[in-house]
Parts: C-alpha cells; sequence; structure tokens
C-alpha cells in the first residue's frame, strides 16, 4: 500500500481519522485549513445495540502540512 499520492505536483500522505457525529465538524474544520481532501470511509461500525457508531475515514494531507496537522488538536 502507499502511503502518498500525487495530484497536481503536489504530494499527499495519507491518513486515517476516526470519525464519530461528535468530532465530524471538528474534522472537517482541521481538514479545511491544512488543505487536505477527504478520500473516503476504510471502515464503518454501526455500534450495536450499546455502543456508538463510528468509521473510520483516510483523509489526504499535504506533505508540507502533515506535522502542522498532526500538531492541531482542535
Amino acid at each position: 500500500m502507499d502511503i502518498t499520492v500525487e495530484l497536481n505536483g503536489i504530494k499527499y500522505l495519507i491518513v486515517e481519522e476516526l470519525a464519530t457525529t461528535r468530532n465530524q465538524e471538528k474534522l472537517t474544520a482541521k481538514a479545511k485549513r491544512h488543505q487536505a481532501i477527504y478520500q473516503g470511509v476504510k471502515q464503518i461500525n454501526t455500534g450495536g445495540f450499546w455502543g456508538s457508531p463510528y468509521g473510520i475515514i483516510k483523509i489526504l494531507v499535504p506533505e508540507k502540512s502533515i506535522v502542522a496537522y498532526n500538531n492541531d488538536d482542535d
């Protein structure tokens, strides 16, 4: 599996994030701040009767912004 993708001459790293109903707005804002691109869903878990639903999403983060993206906790 490749960990980088090149689009229009810019190298992107593939990052996987845990997405829940509680953090989806934060993830969207974080991606916009760092010019990241939503790529798709890797896994979905419906949570069952007692659990909460969640998904693992893939995001393409520009190579130049990966350190700032990882340090961004907002």
